[in-house]
């Protein structure tokens, strides 16, 4: 019907990608002056966890099927990140 369901606010610069984990739960990386991306608890809105070791924007979040998060930034390394499911 159109109505928003959940806000997750805690990020203090632009939110440029999102991605759905296997489990329900949200990932979604941000640019500067951040340059982290966060994991989400969609069901309450609770941010559960912080991942700051970007050295630039974080353009691109995915999600392999396993649950590792693949993240990259586009900034002095230009890297791209693997994350152990937790």
């Amino acid at each position: 019907d159109g109505r928003r369901l959940q806000s997750l606010d805690g990020h203090y610069g632009p939110v440029n990608c999102v991605a759905l984990l296997p489990d329900g739960r949200l990932t979604s990386g941000a640019g500067y002056p951040e340059n982290s991306f966060r994991v989400w608890d969609l069901a309450d809105g609770r941010c559960l966890q912080i991942l700051p070791e970007h050295n630039g924007y974080v353009t691109c979040v995915a999600v392999l099927p396993t649950g590792r998060i693949i993240s990259g930034d586009i900034g002095a390394r230009n890297a791209l990140k693997v994350w152990a499911e937790r």
